[in-house]
């Protein structure tokens, strides 16, 4: 990243504090190609400009006048100034509608210096990071240097490692998708039709999944075996369930259906799920299934009550799997808390009316 800003005129030290002092983010284009220079991968491109995302802030004064903090993008326009940017027309509006429908933008401004080209885009959102999840239409431009870090991150590692795109799933592809989607299949991307499944905190890599490639996995679905290494590099909604030494192939959207129509309550368990094989799960299961955390599920028998089998489930990351290092642990109540708590059958109840072995009839 600092040779990328040296090569803009800009002081690198400057420039970084200046961006983490506003919780400022470089993303997009410039972003993505950097971020796939810091892996090792040829971009296939040289970005043609710089784009900041602002957040908006308003200028802030003392009542007595003695303190000023200016609004962000006065101070990221006045560096630029600084070092001998020219502030342009190119994105002034005709009128304050101009930028309504532009996902809360509030204003664009456009700096040129020799040729070089910086674009401060200021919106009203208190995150910029999860800005640019839910309004950027290309998964590959969901990519931003983290300044404090000085590293470069991107939405979706292993998809944007292989050059491979995914529209937002919540967008229309129009004109102006479509010529995009093209401008960067022209720089050696491809457009991916499924979009990867999200994670909660971070999607497991699966960076030993060849290890796998001499198991095999019942897929219950489609009722054959499959090969646990190419289940898993097909997509990353497919998971393995293990179940003592046998392995099941699942596709979580799927699964979590199955659980999510086969709930029930048993008291004073809680709420369960019960899988295709009759096995009963705590129904916090389904907030953990749904994401790309983790790869392997294991069933642990925890005890039988009142006609179900109950399990706890052990969440592992690959390469977690392969040492046996859970990530987390979904488990039922104690199995003494849930006996102790279950009402007792009465002991000696009541003879009926008529009972076979008391009364006779004539």
């Amino acid at each position: 990243m600092e040779a990328f800003i040296e090569s803009y005129g800009l002081s690198f030290p400057e420039f970084r504090e200046l961006i983490t002092e506003t919780h400022s983010l470089v993303a997009g284009s410039a972003a993505l190609a950097l971020y796939l220079q810091q892996e090792g991968i040829d971009p296939g491109f040289v970005p043609g400009d710089l784009d900041i995302w602002v957040r908006h802030t308003v200028e802030l004064v003392s009542r007595d006048g003695s303190q000023r903090r200016p609004a962000n993008i006065d101070r990221i326009s006045l560096f630029l100034i600084q070092q001998g940017y020219d502030l342009t027309t190119k994105f002034e509006p005709k009128n304050n509608e101009d930028y309504d429908q532009l996902h809360n933008i509030v204003t664009i401004l456009s700096f040129i210096k020799q040729g070089k080209e910086i674009q401060l885009i200021m919106v009203n959102h208190p995150s910029l990071i999860i800005y640019i999840h839910l309004h950027f239409d290309l998964s590959i431009c969901m990519t931003w240097w983290d300044a404090a870090e000085n590293s470069f991150k991107t939405s979706i590692p292993q998809s944007t490692r292989r050059k491979e795109m995914h529209f937002h799933p919540h967008m229309e592809i129009d004109e102006r998708g479509q010529a995009r989607i093209q401008k960067y299949i022209d720089r050696g991307f491809t457009l991916a039709e499924e979009v990867p499944c999200h994670a909660l905190v971070e999607q497991d890599p699966r960076l030993s999944v060849g290890l796998l490639s001499e198991l095999t996995a019942f897929d219950v679905i489609a009722y054959e075996d499959v090969n646990a290494a190419e289940f898993l590099r097909q997509s990353s909604y497919h998971i393995l369930l293990q179940m003592g030494e046998q392995l099941h192939a699942f596709h979580r959207n799927t699964l979590c259906e199955y659980l999510e129509s086969h709930k029930t309550h048993l008291h004073p368990v809680g709420d369960i799920m019960e899988t295709p094989h009759k096995l009963s799960l705590m129904s916090d299961v389904v907030s953990v299934f749904p994401y790309s955390d983790y790869s392997v599920f294991g069933l642990v028998h925890a005890y039988d009550f009142q006609g179900k089998s109950i399990y706890s489930v052990r969440c592992y990351t690959l390469d977690g799997w392969f040492t046996d290092d859970s990530a987390c642990i979904i488990e039922p109540p104690s199995a003494d808390a849930v006996f102790a708590a279950a009402p007792n059958p009465n002991p000696n109840p009541p003879l009926p009316l008529y009972h076979p072995d008391v009364y006779w009839m004539d």
